[in-house]
Formats: structure tokens, C-alpha cells, sequence
């Protein structure tokens, strides 16, 4: 229901092991509770019409809302498929959200342009922290 989902790596692409020193690149986790109105976030990811380079797009927070699947942050940062699932990342560098969904006037058949969604991070953590107890760590 709130469109996430957690990844467990534990073998490369060709079936075999990881090495022991296996690392991926991390990105330190800040606070979407504290995130406010008019704050500038920013969007990474890999959208179809960037390419196969990654790439970046910013916005201002323009509002918070909560539906049936949970809560949202709204902002106008151009989130598209493909950078959808990225980090949002506020001023700090600090992820504060996933890009998640747009919302267009061609959606609500009302005021014209498009509405990014980002789930607030605070909604993943409690993912990450039932994955984990469900795994016994």
C-alpha cells in the first residue's frame, strides 16, 4: 500500500557469491518529520528520458497530505518513471524521502500542471525496522 519495497542482495548477478568486503554506497538518513513548507528538495534517480546517466532535478515542498496509503509530501520537483524510487534529499544531503508518484491536471481534471509525491522517510524506516525484526537482527 505505500508503494516500497526493500531489497536483500546476497548473491552477484551470475549466481555467485558476494566478496567479503562487499559495500554499497550509502546516504545518510535525515528526518521527513522535520521537513517544512518551502524547502528545497532534491530528486536523484534514472528516468527514461535522461538516459542511462543518472540524473538531478530540485523542487520546493509544496505541502503535506495523507490518503488511504499513508502519508505524502508534495512538492513540484519533475518526478517521472524512472526517478521514481529515488532518493529525495534535502539541503544536508540527507535522504528525507523516496520520489514516488505525479500527479498531473490530466489526473484530477483540475488546475493545470503536475504534483510530485514523496513518501516521507519516516514511513520506510518502519519497513526497514519490521524487515529486520523478521529476519531475527
Amino acid at each position: 500500500a505505500a508503494d516500497l519495497a526493500l531489497l536483500k542482495i546476497e548473491r552477484r548477478a551470475d549466481g555467485g557469491a558476494l566478496p567479503g568486503d562487499f559495500r554499497l554506497p550509502t546516504i545518510a538518513l535525515g528526518s521527513s518529520n522535520k521537513v517544512a513548507l518551502g524547502e528545497t528538495l532534491t530528486i536523484l534517480g534514472y528516468p527514461g528520458l535522461g538516459g542511462a546517466t543518472i540524473t538531478l532535478v530540485k523542487g520546493t515542498v509544496s505541502g503535506f497530505e495523507t490518503d488511504a496509503s499513508g502519508p505524502w509530501i508534495k512538492t513540484d520537483a519533475e518526478i517521472n518513471p524512472g526517478n521514481s524510487g529515488g532518493p529525495a534529499v534535502n539541503a544536508l544531503g540527507e535522504q528525507v524521502g523516496i520520489a514516488s508518484a505525479v500527479v498531473s491536471s490530466n489526473d484530477l481534471q483540475k488546475a493545470p500542471g503536475k504534483l510530485g509525491l514523496v513518501r516521507p522517510l519516516t514511513t520506510a524506516k518502519a519497513l526497514i525496522e519490521r524487515a529486520r525484526q523478521e529476519a531475527g537482527e
